[in-house]
């Protein structure tokens, strides 16, 4: 019989702390807007931005939603025009500035071409001097959650 090795919180935190994503991610900071799929499609979406993307999924900063939420994620500001896609939110993580990181794992693999724009592009900077530039993808922490709690 083989020697059993003893089960510790170290060997666990070892394996937890093993990346095993199947597809890279990307960093990026693409403004996106998304909303409860269960939400009328006219009532207004929330503001949020891709922190990461991959063909499976995305971890996003936006308002809070519940694990196993499905959620319409739309990208507008890419070059081949919008990209809407669905997701459904299996982790929530609080932030101390009352915002709240979310990973969403897409209900369809993405194609190379719809994760190619995320990445060809660099992660952008916030704006020099705290410019009142108010697209998402400039914007500081701060000036996100201000526009998610408004």
């Amino acid at each position: 019989m083989p020697a059993s090795v003893p089960f510790t919180t170290a060997s666990l935190l070892s394996h937890e702390a093993t990346d095993r994503r199947l597809w890279e991610r990307f960093p990026t900071g693409h403004e996106c807007f998304c909303r409860p799929l269960t939400l009328a499609q006219e009532m207004s979406l929330w503001p949020a931005r891709i922190d990461d993307l991959s063909a499976d999924g995305a971890r996003m900063t936006t308002r809070r939603f519940e694990p196993n939420t499905l959620v319409v994620v739309e990208v507008n500001d890419l070059p081949e025009g919008t990209l809407t896609l669905l997701g459904r939110i299996v982790w929530v993580k609080g932030r101390e500035d009352k915002l709240w990181n979310v990973g969403v794992k897409w209900t369809r693999r993405l194609t190379a071409q719809e994760v190619a724009p995320f990445a060809d592009q660099p992660k952008p900077a916030a704006t020099p001097g705290g410019g009142k530039d108010m697209s998402l993808k400039y914007l500081t922490t701060a000036q996100l959650a201000a526009l998610v709690w408004e």
